[in-house]
């Protein structure tokens, strides 16, 4: 058994949202128990394939029979409505806020209007660097918006780390030559083995900035093999 390391240093962080920032799975599940009751469709089923997944990429696989883009439409106009509700994940606006904006990206699956409405709802900051679904022609795991997050940033792909909540953003981090902080809010620990590091909770992770780098220190983290 080899131990993790107990810090990384990055030139920028790239966090995805749902479940890393922001505490959106009761929402989730509300908007996609009425889509499931509406449809006739397994709630589980639609739960596991929406994980780290842009929705229209969910809709495509769990329901082809469906007119996809106006029922997204309507799925994204109900989290909307929610999102004023949201709280923040434990740990998460403590550590945003330790890091400098300008060294701070945003990766979701979301489109642009929910993610802004969640971040405001969860009260973190806008960053400057935001990629959402619309931005990207392919959602994770496929690596593109994590390479256009570090262009944004004017940063190379090895010098970002990601933190993820969902094997697909893992697989998209890594795909991209990242290191990558995977945190068990959603998923198990067995579930994001290739990540570098795996914590329980954000709360287990601070950071401290230089003039050029970031530094995470972290505890907690489960051993790898």
């Amino acid at each position: 058994m080899t131990s993790p390391p107990s810090t990384i240093t990055a030139r920028a962080v790239l966090f995805d949202m749902d479940g890393v920032l922001v505490d959106s799975g009761e929402h989730i599940i509300l908007a996609w128990q009425r889509f499931a009751d509406q449809h006739g469709l397994d709630l589980q089923e639609l739960l596991r394939a929406s994980h780290g997944q842009r929705t229209i990429d969910t809709l495509k696989r769990v329901a082809p029979f469906l007119d996809y883009d106006a029922e997204a439409i309507r799925l994204e106009e109900q989290e909307v409505e929610l999102a004023r509700e949201l709280r923040a994940c434990p740990g998460a606006a403590s550590l945003f806020g330790q890091i400098p904006l300008e060294r701070v990206g945003i990766v979701t699956s979301a489109s642009r209007p929910l993610a802004l409405a969640r971040l405001a709802g969860a009260r973190f900051p806008v960053p400057g660097v935001v990629v959402t679904s619309e931005e990207v022609s392919a959602g994770k795991p496929d690596p593109e918006g994590y390479l256009h997050a570090a262009l944004c940033l004017g940063i190379q792909p090895s010098e970002a780390l990601v933190i993820e909540d969902a094997p697909a953003g893992v697989a998209a981090a890594r795909a991209a030559g990242m290191k990558v902080l995977a945190v068990t809010t959603t998923h198990t620990a067995d579930q994001l083995v290739e990540a570098d590091v795996v914590v329980s909770s954000l709360e287990c992770v601070s950071a401290r900035s230089g003039n050029v780098n970031v530094e995470l220190s972290f505890s907690l983290s489960r051993p790898h093999a």
